[in-house]
């Protein structure tokens, strides 16, 4: 009982615009994190998870993001409260898109870049 409040607590208190900023740019370091350390030809296990990870993060931000829109509905103020739910809903599918979109891109560039890469260096 004493958690619940808690958690209720901040995510009242957080915006679905600053979720939407925190995710995209935590996906965005990671997503380059992961190219230049494929490039490098370093940090395999992390190179191999963060396609997850992205995924993972992009799926966290749904559900922050709907968590969000639901903790400012107001049912006796349904017309008031559609924008803010809207709000979390946009971080829903931002960080959602955001996620896939880069572990896709990267899964992408791993396999034909990279992978080209690694086996030219084998070549050498």
């Amino acid at each position: 009982m004493f958690l619940s409040p808690m958690i209720e607590s901040y995510f009242s208190s957080i915006s679905a615009a600053s979720v939407t900023e925190a995710f995209s740019w935590l996906l965005l370091a990671i997503f380059i994190a992961s190219v230049a350390l494929a490039w490098a030809r370093r940090g395999k296990k992390f190179t191999a998870y963060s396609p997850t990870l992205m995924t993972s993060l992009g799926i966290l931000g749904t559900f922050v993001g709907i968590v969000i829109g639901l903790m400012h509905f107001d049912t006796a103020d349904i017309d008031g409260s559609i924008p803010i739910l809207l709000g979390g809903l946009k971080t829903a599918f931002i960080t959602s898109v955001c996620g896939l979109v880069g572990a896709v891109v990267f899964t992408s560039l791993n396999t034909v870049v990279f992978s080209n890469r690694k086996a030219a260096a084998v070549e050498e």
